[in-house]
């Protein structure tokens, strides 16, 4: 019985120093509908605080995989015709244009603005069907 009391106490110790996983649910934003399906439409993302992201600003969208390589990334405008309207879709592809195949996905906006960078090291666990 001891040994396994040291086994999970060693096991909880090297899961707490992980210092390289994302963060999870402080994103400034959320994307939906999570679990996505690539087949059935695009991933739709949004501020948490509801305000639109602007064409006036440099949006970049990121996605990551599991092991936290680059899979995506390109500027994207937000929509401008309802119901996309100040916000940023993603058609599950990956850089090449293929579709992602299943799996635990991070996604990163960052904005930059005249007044600096947002959200450049927040990220948002998503899981493709």
């Amino acid at each position: 019985m001891k040994s396994i009391r040291i086994v999970v106490f060693f096991a909880a110790a090297a899961f707490a120093a992980c210092s390289n996983l994302p963060p999870d649910d402080s994103a400034p934003f959320k994307a939906y509908p999570n679990p996505y399906n690539p087949t059935a439409g695009v991933l739709t993302i949004e501020k948490t605080s509801g305000a639109a992201y602007t064409a006036t600003d440099t949006n970049e969208l990121v996605v990551l995989d599991y092991n936290l390589s680059e899979v995506y990334h390109a500027s994207v405008t937000p929509g401008t015709v309802a119901p996309n309207n100040g916000k940023i879709t993603w058609a599950g592809i990956d850089s090449a244009g293929s579709k992602v195949v299943p799996g635990v996905y991070y996604v990163k906006v960052i904005v930059s603005k005249s007044t600096g960078v947002e959200g450049a090291d927040a990220m948002f666990k998503l899981v493709v069907q």
